[in-house]
């Protein structure tokens, strides 16, 4: 464990695990959980989020992030201010996996209620690394992972999606996309 001093706090850095899937072709990156003591969530207001779902459909892997309450799901945050859905979700993909990317112009994505927006993009598999070093990422583990490995995770209970990952992963897998971006 190392402690950090930043902006007037200390940062815990747990050792970070990795972990192969059954098979052997995933790796899981993994931070033991910090649970954040003393935040209280009862007042903060709910903001849009959005996220990127990124799929290599040569390896036929997705990127998904573990976050607070163990759900997994496409790296995806809240919006700040002055902040369009294209910048949330790229700086949300950068803070908690490393990956820096552009959306293009047409970018195909999917709306979820009023409450979030998911891009959709493919790209070969590429290095991640959760990010330590960005206070309050709530990000704990990350992964490049196959349908079917995670198919295997699900029944099996070791993975369970977020509500909104279960409703984008089915309209992106079936090509259901609203307009382009």
């Amino acid at each position: 464990m190392i402690f950090k001093y930043i902006n007037n706090k200390y940062i815990i850095y747990l050792q970070m695990n990795k972990n192969k899937c059954d098979k052997g072709c995933c790796t899981i990156l993994i931070k033991p959980y910090n649970n954040k003591i003393n935040i209280d969530y009862t007042n903060k207001k709910r903001r849009y989020k959005a996220g990127i779902f990124i799929f290599d459909p040569q390896t036929e892997k997705v990127l998904l992030v573990q976050s607070k309450g163990n759900l997994w799901g496409p790296p995806k945050g809240g919006m700040q201010e002055n902040e369009t859905e294209c910048m949330c979700a790229m700086r949300e993909l950068r803070e908690e996996t490393g990956i820096n990317i552009i959306l293009e112009p047409n970018c195909r994505f999917t709306k979820i209620q009023n409450k979030a927006i998911y891009f959709y993009v493919e790209r070969p598999e590429c290095e991640i690394q959760i990010q330590d070093t960005v206070p309050d990422n709530d990000a704990n583990a990350v992964t490049w992972i196959t349908l079917s490995c995670l198919e295997h995770y699900i029944t099996n209970g070791a993975i369970e999606l977020t509500k909104h990952c279960i409703i984008a992963f089915s309209r992106f897998l079936n090509k259901n996309f609203e307009n382009t971006y």
